[in-house]
């Protein structure tokens, strides 16, 4: 299933348990699932670049526009091949230009209405399309998971060890609890993988990372956590730590799942199509030099994603119009079962933060078994 049969979208207004977000400065709110994508930030930074030439400034400067306006994911983050990101003027074509680009590039159509009222009218729009297949299906769970908030949703994963299981790098584990990993599906043969283990099969070159963690009060906080965690500085202060407790990192820190088949991943099926307006900037007025009769008439985000055990496709465009006028580690096979709150990244390998965050708190994104 790619990520353009996902279900009938849905207005983020209905969905009373989860927010989308532009930013990953957003707070983590408790019981809340957080989607940030970044395409409305690209779009935001194609605005400044093309047309505004300075940040963008906002009546009011708001946190979101302060957050955008530090631009912790640009275009450069991700692959070319990838994206479409313009801004332009009615009166040069920019609707038809969106248009022909996303014919052209990804056989696709926009889901917006780009009617402008002017030809003076401003639009800035990004689309962002990946597909993430696993080389090899994992496991389907026949019965339901249990998440925490009480609910049973459809699972995939290594349930007695399998041909999968070699997609799945362990990061960092500290307990059941706690611990952080990573998904893969298609690179070169032979790649060196992170903390020395190698393996002689197909890889995908972005990274699914998922942790099941305690969250920070920010989404950007617990991002840092954990990338700070996978890092070799955090890696090795783990080891340090094991060492000082007088226990051996090489069963708990191994990168790799065991052999025998003792250690069970269990991650469930989510799948979500949410069209958010960031309703906090639209209509207020620009305030940069030139611009001052230009007020934000759309600010739009669609998102189409779904990860089960053929691997992860997103699809997502947002734009904008401008209008004129580690203590207690158990000693027991390791277990990666997220039945509780967990953070989920997509991210390119040469870049730092993730082109998409999401915080699971609860079961509306999952799937309903």
């Amino acid at each position: 299933m790619s990520s353009k049969d996902i279900g009938r979208q849905i207005s983020s207004d209905a969905l009373r348990q989860t927010d989308v977000v532009a930013h990953l400065d957003a707070k983590i709110t408790r019981g809340k699932n957080l989607v940030c994508c970044a395409t409305f930030q690209i779009a935001w930074n194609q605005l400044a670049d093309e047309i505004i030439k300075a940040p963008i400034e906002l009546e009011g400067n708001s946190l979101v526009v302060q957050a955008l306006n530090k631009r912790r994911f640009d275009k450069q983050d991700i692959s070319q091949e990838c994206y479409l990101a313009v801004a332009g003027c009615g009166r040069d074509g920019i609707v038809e230009q969106i248009k022909r680009g996303l014919k052209e590039k990804f056989h696709q159509e926009s889901e917006f209405d780009f009617t402008l009222d002017s030809p003076d009218d401003i639009v800035a729009y990004a689309y962002l399309e990946k597909a993430l297949p696993f080389d090899t299906k994992f496991d389907v769970f026949d019965k339901p998971l249990l998440f925490s908030d009480g609910i049973g949703v459809q699972s995939f994963g290594i349930e007695k060890g399998d041909a999968a299981a070699d997609q799945v790098i362990v990061l960092d584990y500290r307990h059941p609890d706690d611990f952080i990993l990573k998904l893969q599906g298609s690179l070169r043969v032979g790649e060196k993988l992170e903390f020395g283990a190698s393996v002689e099969h197909p890889r995908i070159t972005d990274d699914i990372i998922l942790a099941k963690v305690t969250s920070q009060p920010t989404l950007l906080k617990t991002i840092d956590t954990v990338l700070f965690r996978i890092s070799a500085e955090g890696h090795q202060r783990a080891i340090d730590a094991l060492r000082k407790a007088g226990r051996s990192h090489h069963q708990l820190l191994s990168p790799l799942l065991d052999s025998n088949g003792s250690e069970i991943l269990q991650v469930p099926k989510i799948t979500f199509n949410i069209l958010h307006r960031f309703a906090e900037i639209v209509g207020k007025h620009l305030l940069n030099r030139g611009f001052e009769k230009y007020f934000v008439a759309q600010a739009l985000q669609a998102t189409k994603f779904k990860l089960d055990e053929t691997g992860t496709d997103l699809s997502s465009e947002g734009f904008m119009s401008v209008f004129f006028g580690i203590p207690g580690i158990p000693e027991e096979p390791r277990r990666f079962i997220f039945d509780k709150p967990f953070l989920l990244c997509l991210r390119e390998r040469q870049a730092h933060y993730p082109y998409l965050a999401v915080w699971i708190d609860n079961s509306q994104l999952l799937v309903r078994a």
